[in-house]
This record gives C-alpha cells, structure tokens and sequence, in this order.
C-alpha cells in the first residue's frame, strides 16, 4: 500500500494515509491482546520467546508507523512546492521526491510484507495461546474433580471407620457378657458339684457303728 502512497498525491494520498494508520492501530490492538495473552503462559520457557516476538513485533509496527508519517509529511512537503510558481525548484524538489519515493518504496514493501508476517503470526501465536489456555482449564476442571473425588472417599472411609468402631465395641460388650455367663455357669457347676460332695461325707458321718458280741449265742 506505500508502493501506491507514493504514486499518489491529494486526497487519494491522504486516504491511502488514513488507511495504513488504521491498520497499524488495529496491529497495536493485536499486539496489546498478545502481550495479554503471553502473561498467562506459566510456562517461563514460552512465555520468554513470546515476549522475544512481542518485541519484534512491536519495533516492526513502530517502524512502519515511522514510516507513514514520514510519507505523510513528505506528501504535504510536495503540495507545497507544487503550487509553487518557481519552476526551477519545483523541477528540483520533484526529482529529489521521485528518488526519496524510491527508496521509500523498496522500504515499505519490506515493512508491508514484514507486517502481515507479524500479523499472522500474531493469529498464530493467539490461536496457539487459547489452545494452551483451554489445555490448562481442562488440566484444572480434571484436578478439581480428583480432589473431589478423593475427599468423597475420605468422608466414606471416615464413615467406615466409625461403623466398624462401633461394631468392635459392639462384638466386645457380647463377647464380655458371654464370658460372665461361661464364667456363672462354670460357677454353679463348681458350687454344685462340691454342695453335693460334702452331703455325702454327712452322711457316712452319721451312720451307727454295729456293736459286737451283744448277741448270746
């Protein structure tokens, strides 16, 4: 678009102008969501080299606005020794425009294809950056899950734990109250068994002794 800027003059050069600085605008914008963007990296590798590129970027778009402006004041300069009624310096100052044009010229067809260069790889870059950002959401909600996963089975394994607590307890208060029993009855048994030994030598206690020799034959 300068290759044209410089085949132009008036009004078409102005708007021509107008139309390079509203695109350097819109580059800005891009860049500015860039360098957003590239703070989100947690990555330092990455986010190094992007900022190395948000550099380049950004001196690439300051150099093409230099540029335009340059164009611009040369378009005004041109107007001006235009409507000049000395012939001898207009011729002067036309050669001098036609060759600063060149040179101008093989400029921004540089800066204009280093440019849309930047510009797509700023799309690039974006693109790649929203796919990382949407890697790393999914990253989170996959941990955010775990970690509920996991607390859900904590309170489950607590919930255990209290039951089965409780169940020992349980089982232990019947195994004691068994034991009292086995113990009660072995007991009776005892006491059984040695109440009914002790009758007995009671009773051979108390038998009589037969007397001897009482009878007279």
């Amino acid at each position: 678009m300068l290759k044209k800027v410089s085949r132009t003059s008036g009004s078409s050069r102005s708007s021509l102008l107008n139309d390079l600085t509203s695109k350097i605008s819109r580059s800005r914008n891009i860049l500015k969501s860039f360098k957003m963007e590239t703070r989100l990296i947690k990555d330092g590798v990455k986010r190094r080299a992007m900022e190395t590129k948000y550099s380049d970027y950004e001196k690439k778009i300051n150099e093409l606005e230099g540029e335009v402006k340059w164009s611009r004041t040369e378009g005004n300069k041109k107007e001006l020794f235009g409507s000049s009624g000395d012939p001898l310096t207009s011729a002067e100052e036309g050669d001098s425009m036609l060759k600063d044009a060149s040179q101008i010229q093989d400029k921004t067809e540089q800066s204009l294809m280093h440019s849309k260069q930047m510009v797509e790889a700023t799309k690039d870059v974006a693109v790649a950056t929203l796919e990382e950002l949407h890697r790393q959401r999914d990253q989170i909600k996959d941990v955010t899950e775990e970690v509920m996963q996991i607390e859900d089975n904590l309170a489950r394994a607590d919930k255990l734990i209290k039951t089965f607590g409780r169940r020992m307890a349980t089982d232990r208060f019947i195994q004691c109250f068994a034991c009292v029993n086995v113990l009660l009855l072995v007991g009776v048994i005892v006491y059984a068994v040695v109440s009914k030994n002790g009758d007995e030598d009671n009773a051979d206690n108390s038998v009589p002794d037969q007397p001897f020799g009482t009878r007279m034959v």
